[in-house]
């Protein structure tokens, strides 16, 4: 998924790798590889290597009160790396279209959905998919992508809120493989506010199986609660 310099939330999380910045630094890969053929939607081979929903540790409060649960392997990033979001990532390589730049081989990334696209989860998670697309995987990091087909579209729940996801497959002008995901959901706080989740997801290699992308939303709570309505 890809990073800029200006660290906006648009391009914070995107389908391969995550840009950090020139000359940021990475974590290795996962101990287990992950399986390119595995369903989009499972938790693939490695699925009962991750502790249940509730018992990873999480990430600092963020957008909603929310947090994201650290995987192993995984790490947190600062406040000043996320653009005010909370944002984790696993791996680190040099991206390819620019090798100056450092990607990562998964990462997710939550912040507060655009406005533009309305007030519908669905309608807002079309629109958030087409843009995260285009950021996480342009001409600058992976070439641009040369195919995509959408491999999931259903509604979900987060923090006991009812949201949309969309996750497409991808493949990049570099060659790379990659699933790019949006979730969109109401802020579990009463507040009205849509919250988007995107994540980037190599295929195969030292990535991490397709499946943590549901541990990571599964797993999505207050620090200090179950995900339920707070306000």
């Amino acid at each position: 998924m890809a990073v800029g310099s200006a660290l906006m939330l648009a391009a914070l999380v995107g389908g391969g790798a995550l840009l950090l910045g020139n000359g940021a630094d990475g974590t290795d890969g996962t101990d287990d590889a992950g399986d390119a053929t595995a369903p989009a939607s499972g938790p693939g081979p490695e699925g009962d290597r991750e502790p249940a929903p509730g018992t990873a540790p999480l990430t600092r409060p963020g957008p909603g009160g929310l947090a994201l649960p650290v995987l192993p392997g995984w790490q947190e990033h600062p406040p000043e790396a996320s653009g005010g979001g909370l944002l984790v990532t696993t791996g680190g390589y040099p991206c390819p279209a620019d090798p100056a730049r450092s990607c990562v081989t998964a990462g997710a990334f939550l912040g507060p959905a655009g406005a533009t696209a309305g007030t519908d989860p669905r309608q807002v998670a079309e629109a958030d998919i087409a843009a995260h697309i285009e950021e996480s995987f342009g001409a600058a990091t992976y070439d641009g992508v040369r195919e995509q087909e959408i491999v999931l579209a259903e509604e979900t729940t987060v923090a006991g809120e009812r949201g949309y996801r969309i996750r497409t497959l991808l493949t990049t002008g570099a060659g790379i493989d990659a699933y790019a995901e949006s979730v969109v959901f109401p802020a579990p706080d009463g507040s009205g506010q849509l919250l988007a989740l995107r994540f980037g997801f190599d295929l195969g290699g030292e990535a991490p199986p397709a499946g943590d992308m549901d541990r990571i939303t599964a797993g999505i709570r207050p620090p200090d609660g179950d995900g339920s309505r707070t306000g």
